[in-house]
């Protein structure tokens, strides 16, 4: 049996080419929001450290709800930064399946009715849903594990 991949996603690519903005910014906020994931326990240990060094100074309650603060702000703007993902990745993805099932039934007008009586219609519809939501699979997979756990590991 022939493995079909490199096609597949070769003819996902040829559909990627008119979104590169829009995919590019994605990939920046995957990579700012992971990263901002990981900023939050160094000041967590600025916390412990203050409250060590510093028993009972009178300047250091202020210095802990500065940290306090300043974590929950980076917090934030990690939360704001996935939202971001979420939604750029939705309209994505709602914009390259809309190009992927129109070339999908395209390329099927194109056979003739003696093929069409040949094959059931149902068949050939859940064909092209298959290579389709493979598409989401695909772009789920790279967007949310695959580069998140790159940026993770690299910062």
């Amino acid at each position: 049996m022939k493995s079909y991949s490199k096609d597949t996603i070769k003819i996902y690519w040829e559909h990627l080419k008119g979104s590169k903005v829009l995919f590019w910014s994605i990939v920046l906020a995957v990579a700012t929001g992971a990263t901002l994931n990981q900023i939050p326990a160094l000041f967590y240990k600025r916390f412990f450290d203050v409250i060590a060094d510093s028993p009972e100074n009178a300047g250091v309650m202020e210095e802990l709800v500065g940290v306090i603060v300043l974590i929950f702000a980076i917090h934030l703007v990690g939360w704001l930064v996935w939202r971001y993902v979420t939604f750029a990745v939705a309209a994505f993805e709602v914009r390259i399946t809309k190009k992927i099932y129109d070339s999908c039934f395209a390329y099927l007008h194109k056979h003739s009715s003696k093929f069409f009586n040949n094959n059931f219609v149902g068949s050939l519809v859940k064909r092209v849903n298959r290579f389709v939501f493979g598409f989401y699979e695909l772009n789920a997979i790279f967007f949310h594990d695959l580069l998140a756990l790159f940026v993770e590991l690299s910062v």
